[in-house]
């Protein structure tokens, strides 16, 4: 997921999200809603004190505009609540397979363009 240490860009990998203008975060919500149980159940990175994290089962309780974030609260502890954004959140019944091309994708896009960023500074400043 992103957000790793390893991820030495300043650019937001959100801006480059192949559906940035597609999705309707709430339709989305609705999309991936369990019709037995009527909760959308996702996964995302449950961090440790240690640095370590792992993907936890957390329900989807909405969706934040303002911020664009998504509210979960975690499955083992529903009183524990966050606020990630779309790149931290794959809804369980999503097709895994195209989220991580999703967010291959907005890598790909994201490094492109910081090429042509560079790119054109090393033209105006030389």
């Amino acid at each position: 997921m992103q957000g790793d240490s390893k991820d030495r860009t300043f650019l937001p990998i959100e801006a480059f999200d192949p559906l940035l203008d597609i999705e309707v975060p709430t339709d989305v919500i609705k999309q991936y809603e369990d019709p037995a149980t009527g909760q959308t159940i996702g996964l995302s990175k449950w961090n440790f004190p240690s640095g370590e994290a792992e993907l936890r089962e957390c329900i989807v309780d909405g969706y934040i505009k303002k911020q664009d974030l998504y509210e979960i609260r975690w499955c083992h502890n529903p009183v524990i609540q966050k606020k990630v954004s779309r790149f931290n959140l794959i809804f369980k019944l999503e097709d895994k397979e195209e989220y991580e091309r999703r967010i291959f994708l907005a890598h790909k896009f994201r490094s492109e363009a910081e090429i042509l960023m560079r790119y054109n500074y090393m033209i105006d400043n030389t």
